[in-house]
């Protein structure tokens, strides 16, 4: 007997056979949860049979096969209207299958229980495709990322496929209720795991850099790593955390700073180190902290990257970051990490009231203490800041506002550096120190432009700097 097939009844995600590899590898997945489950909770109440239904949907006609094999000939054609009946309904059509097994004798329904783990053991043995799927890829670019470990990737997939999945959402969430305490054991169980194991990855990496979302609702992936699944490309994973520091503009005999501190400070980022070393730069906003270390790593020569700060500056945003930035780039001879407007990350005192965000001291400490570590944290105030926390740098460095006569002797060098000394005077160059309170970047930017741009006569050339520090001043007040 010819079964109907339902067309869209089953979800508007179902997946085929024909699916591409991605879609293969989601339903060899959910194949293999459903086997864990089943073998250990059988049960064909309604909510278990549609997902049974969904999963093994091109092995309908061998269900269907084994619910009518001893059926008379009336039953048949019975059976057979119904379901035409039924056609696009998934509630109805698991409703129909639902009555049929439980008229069924204990016997005949513990075959039908043997025949799907079977069919779902077939199923899994076949996936439908060879090599692999390019979400298979992601994912181990994200275990790499990450250092996560076999068990956090097993998780990490499962979370996808709920995130993604409607009908793996409805029964291993809003069923199982695998989200909560009392559905614990159930996704212990699908993910292979033991309960302790299952703990240890609730609280661990991925619960500290937010990767998911675990309620009393919804078990899924946040929206900030959703799309790390999507892209193969390990250049476009890193650009959403770290990206390589610029080069320095500004020499450092230039920053009024002794030899003595910045010798102090080349000689300990110079070589990876076997322990922890970690730099507090510390001052009001325009003193020149991110140009020193610009300039500083220009010195070096080794690779460095600064981490990316989103709009919002979330704590576990910019956690996730500095973890990949490590795990990606500090193999080999290492590098140097910096981690600019740090203040939220390391004033761990006042964090609640200020941005209602609880710091883990915990995760700092283990950063600060983490072996063959360089980092550079910059930040405006140090009021917030634990003691726990401060005597774990190895040297800071306070940053104070540049006075009048350190602010021209800025200037003279700036333009000595660039041959414009011939455009300003010795007043000119108090009279610009007064009226712009900006930092060295800034001023060398705008002698370099403007010396780029050849200004016939020293009228020109004031004016056009002065431009150019006006709209940096501008910008910085937000307009």
């Amino acid at each position: 007997m010819k079964i109907p097939r339902i067309r869209n009844g089953l979800g508007s995600n179902t997946i085929h056979l024909n699916s591409d590899k991605n879609e293969q590898f989601i339903l060899k997945n959910c194949v293999k949860y459903l086997q864990r489950h089943f073998k250990r909770y059988p049960s064909f109440d309604n909510e278990t049979l549609k997902i049974i239904v969904w999963t093994l949907w091109q092995e309908t006609e061998l269900i269907f096969k084994f619910l009518t094999d001893e059926m008379d000939k009336m039953q048949k054609a019975q059976f057979k209207e119904e379901l035409y009946e039924i056609e696009y309904e998934t509630d109805d059509y698991t409703d129909f299958i639902s009555r049929i097994v439980k008229n069924m004798n204990s016997s005949r329904r513990n075959r039908f229980a043997r025949q799907i783990i079977n069919l779902l053991d077939n199923r899994y043995r076949c996936p439908g495709y060879r090599g692999k799927a390019e979400i298979e890829k992601n994912v181990s670019a994200l275990k790499k990322m990450f250092n996560l470990t076999e068990q956090e990737v097993e998780f990490i997939v499962f979370l996808f496929i709920l995130t993604v999945y409607e009908n793996p959402q409805d029964f291993f969430v809003t069923y199982l209720t695998c989200n909560k305490i009392v559905g614990r054991k159930y996704l212990a169980n699908i993910l292979g795991l033991s309960k302790v194991e299952v703990n240890d990855i609730l609280t661990g990496t991925l619960k500290k850099i937010g990767f998911f979302e675990m309620d009393r609702f919804d078990l899924q992936v946040e929206d900030d790593f959703l799309g790390l699944f999507q892209n193969p490309s390990d250049q476009k994973y890193s650009q959403q955390f770290y990206i390589k520091i610029p080069h320095g503009s500004v020499p450092l005999d230039h920053y009024f700073i002794s030899k003595d501190e910045i010798n102090h400070i080349l000689g300990l980022l110079e070589k990876k180190p076997k322990t922890s070393t970690h730099i507090l730069l510390y001052g009001p906003p325009g003193t020149g902290k991110t140009s020193f270390v610009y300039s500083l790593a220009d010195r070096l020569g080794i690779p460095a990257y600064e981490i990316v700060r989103d709009e919002a500056n979330i704590t576990r945003n910019r956690r996730a970051a500095i973890l990949a930035c490590l795990n990606m780039t500090n193999t080999g001879k290492g590098s140097l990490i910096v981690l600019d407007e740090a203040d939220n990350l390391l004033n761990t005192k006042f964090s609640y009231f200020i941005r209602g965000e609880t710091q883990d001291k915990g995760w700092l400490n283990e950063l600060l203490e983490k072996p063959d570590t360089r980092m550079i944290w910059i930040t405006n105030s140090i009021g917030g800041i634990e003691e726990s926390v401060l005597r774990r740098f190895a040297f800071s460095l306070h940053f104070k506002p540049f006075n009048r006569r350190q602010r021209s002797q800025l200037w003279e060098n700036i333009l000595h550096r660039n041959k414009a000394n011939k455009f300003f005077s010795p007043s000119d160059v108090t009279a610009f120190a007064k009226k712009h309170k900006v930092n060295a970047g800034v001023i060398d930017l705008a002698v370099k432009k403007s010396v780029e741009m050849h200004p016939g006569s020293k009228t020109k050339f004031q004016r056009t700097v002065e431009l150019v520090l006006e709209a940096h001043e501008t910008l910085s007040n937000n307009g």
